[in-house]
């Protein structure tokens, strides 16, 4: 029963700290007998462990750990994730409001930081905008003029600013070049720039209108005409004490009268006196002799 508890239990995996103490040992430039003075520790131990054909318990990773002057944790990780490199050629780019253009230094990457790079021309103004949390500034290229309500800072190159990015901000290239800025904005959001574009496709946009108004012989468009406004309903109007339509059948008549309704007496039913509001002769005349009129 022993023999099958054992050959049914799991395998424990075991943990391989040799390849990063021999790194950290070569990188400090000591030998291992140098290790083994310092941690008190066998040459022919430490040579196992470093070939991963002993395995070090924590008091022995704890000495190798205050040999390297280091965390015991990084004896510990097996794995290096790669790093993350954004080449400028493959920044993600956009245009917005102003002509600004940014780029994503961080490839849009950033979890808990966005760094971004924006360029303006000469008399280009960011609009009024806000963004989530605290906003650092660096101007690296040119001369800016940036409002944050009662508030205005000139900037030149060198020159860094914080502010609270929720609060309505905007930023106007002032000098004579261009301006450059790095800004570092908190969160995975990045700066929210108004009317903002992926610069390829304003590229392209760019690149059809050119190509669309360099057609030899193309004649120009004529001007259009506005469009005729809708007419709206006639709207009543008052004039010298009457109420009227401007257009229709009821243009002109006196305010307190009724349009006449059919075969209702006095209100303009048939025979005499229709549309007059006077009553009928006949019912006249049954009204005075109790019965049916001459």
């Amino acid at each position: 029963m022993a023999m099958e508890a054992g050959a049914g239990a799991r395998t424990r995996r075991r943990p391989l700290v040799g390849a990063q103490v021999r790194r950290l040992r070569t990188e400090l430039g000591l030998t291992l007998a140098q290790m083994g003075e310092r941690t008190g520790l066998n040459v022919g131990y430490l040579s196992q462990v470093e070939t991963d054909k002993a395995s070090p318990s924590l008091e022995t990773l704890a000495a190798l750990a205050d040999a390297f002057g280091v965390p015991i944790a990084w004896l510990l990780v097996e794995a290096t994730p790669p790093p993350k490199v954004v080449r400028r050629a493959d920044r993600p780019a956009w245009v917005g409001a102003g002509g600004v253009r940014g780029e994503e230094v961080d490839g849009g990457f950033g979890r808990t930081l966005r760094i971004a790079e924006v360029t303006s021309q000469p008399g280009a103004r960011a609009p009024l905008h806000a963004d989530p949390g605290e906003e650092h500034h660096l101007v690296l290229e040119g001369t800016l003029r940036c409002r944050q309500g009662e508030h205005e800072v000139v900037l030149g190159p060198g020159d860094y600013l914080l502010w609270d990015g929720s609060i309505p901000h905007e930023a106007e290239n002032i000098g004579d070049g261009p301006a450059r800025i790095l800004i570092v904005t908190a969160g995975p959001t990045g700066i929210s720039v108004p009317d903002r574009q992926p610069a390829a496709a304003c590229r392209a946009r760019e690149e059809n209108g050119a190509a669309a108004t360099a057609v030899i012989g193309a004649p120009e468009a004529p001007p259009r005409s506005p469009e005729p406004r809708t007419r709206l309903p006639a709207v009543r109007e008052w004039r010298h004490g009457r109420q009227r339509r401007p257009d229709g059948p009821e243009a002109g008549r006196p305010r307190g009268v009724r349009p006449a309704r059919r075969g209702v007496p006095g209100v303009g039913g048939r025979g005499a006196g229709a549309g007059t509001g006077a009553p009928h002769p006949g019912a006249a005349g049954r009204i005075a002799g109790g019965g049916r009129g001459a």
